[in-house]
This record gives C-alpha cells, structure tokens and sequence, in this order.
C-alpha cells in the first residue's frame, strides 16, 4: 500500500500510525487508515534495515510502500497492521525530490 504517515505515535513498543493518500494535483487527502505496527514487527524491521535506515521512514509526512494485513476486532473495528516496509521506494522519492539523480549541468 502507498501512503503517506499523517501521524505517529509510539505507546509501549508499538507505533501507531494514521495513513493518508493523497490527490496527485490538490495535495489534499482522499482516504486515510489507521494502523499499527506490532513490537515484535518492528524489533525485526530494525534488525533488517538497522534503525538509523528504519528511523526516518517512519515520520510525519513521509510517503512509504507498506505491506500490510487487515484485521478486524469486534470492539474496535477495522485496522491495518503493517508488516514490511520498502526503504528503497520511499529513500527513492526523497533522492528524487532532493534532485540526486538530476544530471550535472555545466
């Protein structure tokens, strides 16, 4: 799922997020979702990538590529739980935006 992190919140070992995609020409958002990344889900996200590389995925305003599964509870409804994060799309977009792969002029 591609999405935007709109808010972050840490409680207990879990992050807990509230998505966003957004319109591509008004910038304003067009869904949102709840979820949640289980500790025991981000012990092995920070083993994969290390947390220097996890940490700034995972902020306010980033757009990330999340695997993700759907659960429901009774009380609770409906809710996201993330379980694998791609790093590549999301370094990607930002070395695009900062203009690293632009070619030298000159």
């Amino acid at each position: 799922m591609r999405c935007e992190i709109a808010q972050l919140s840490k409680s207990r070992g879990h992050v807990y997020l509230d998505l966003v995609e957004k319109a591509e020409t008004e910038n304003e958002p067009i869904a949102q979702a709840s979820a949640a990344i289980w500790q025991n889900t981000l012990k092995r996200l920070q083993s994969k990538l290390g947390a220097t590389n996890l940490n700034p995925l995972l902020q306010a305003g980033v757009e990330v590529l999340l695997r993700v599964k759907v659960e429901y509870h009774e009380r609770y409804g409906l809710k996201l739980v993330v379980e694998d994060i791609d790093p590549s799309y999301t370094l990607g977009n930002r070395a695009n935006a900062a203009g690293s792969f632009d070619t030298p002029k000159g």
